[in-house]
């Protein structure tokens, strides 16, 4: 009896031992794998990537700080990668990086329009460096991008690290509205958040040129083109001072402009970056804004 009892006493530790092994297998890959595997990916990153540059050296006149955020569109969930060349740097942390897909700050593993885009600007402008300051936020809403937002103490974060390092933000790129239009905000709610999120950055003493991208396709709304947000965004660019039209990618919307139906395809990444430049370089010649 005593032999069988420590039998099942065996039997019974063996199960609890094993349920135990099985839960704590369970929550490391529930809640610690992803933070664990993203230390070690920004750990190797970071050292690849950092730079030596002495901004303090770098004339404010002949750099572009480019402060690029919004939602996916604006991160890192372009079809191809792209590593930007000499005198382009990424912003992240208080310190510069080599720019290079995917950009640090932003969410997403791979590419953007950014530094393709930045490369032009060196090659074809009179701009000696190019910093670009990335914190797009896959599925992010312009809700929650303004005062109590989900993305709101990020900017301001990003915001203060960059009047650490003595920088000033010389042109800021917002690239949001799809997932607006797939949650159905009102155009008049969309204008009012932007209002918010343009007031708080001027509260920051960024006084910087934005340019409010036209962008509201998303392929599972019920308008995959939404006129009623895109008149809100032209709005917001006639309403307000130093907002100015940026790129359409409303009119990129074939499947060769989207390789997953909603993501830049590498085609679309060259495309959107040139018309970027045209907007910022061309027309702000035109306009004496440069």
């Amino acid at each position: 009896m005593i032999r069988k009892n420590l039998s099942n006493f065996t039997v019974i530790n063996s199960l609890c031992f094993a349920t135990v092994f099985i839960l704590l297998i369970f929550i490391y890959h529930k809640f610690f794998e992803s933070k664990i595997s993203k230390f070690i990916y920004m750990k190797k990153i970071l050292s690849q990537r950092k730079s030596e540059v002495d901004v303090n050296k770098f004339s404010i006149k002949k750099t572009m700080v480019l402060l690029a955020f919004g939602q996916s569109n604006s991160a890192n969930y372009g079809e191809d990668l792209f590593s930007a060349g000499h005198n382009v740097y990424n912003f992240f942390e208080g310190e510069l990086y080599k720019a290079e897909d995917p950009l640090l700050g932003a969410s997403g593993r791979k590419g953007s329009i950014w530094c393709l885009f930045a490369d032009m600007v060196i090659e074809r402008s009179s701009f000696e460096n190019v910093i670009i300051v990335p914190a797009g936020e896959g599925s992010s809403k312009a809700e929650d991008w303004s005062y109590g937002g989900k993305y709101h103490s990020k900017l301001k974060k990003t915001l203060d690290d960059i009047h650490k390092l003595n920088l000033e933000i010389s042109h800021i790129v917002w690239h949001q509205g799809e997932s607006d239009n797939f949650k159905g905000t009102d155009p008049e709610i969309y204008i009012q958040r932007f209002s918010e999120i343009l007031k708080f950055l001027r509260s920051e003493n960024i006084y910087a040129p934005v340019y409010m991208s036209i962008a509201t396709f998303h392929p599972l709304a019920e308008k995959k083109i939404n006129s009623g947000l895109q008149e809100a965004q032209f709005k917001i660019i006639k309403n307000n001072n130093n907002v100015f039209e940026g790129i359409n990618s409303d009119i990129y919307t074939d499947q060769i402009y989207r390789y997953d139906n909603i993501h830049f395809s590498g085609k679309a990444q060259y495309k959107l970056a040139l018309d970027l430049f045209n907007k910022i370089i061309t027309e702000n010649k035109k306009n004496k804004r440069l």
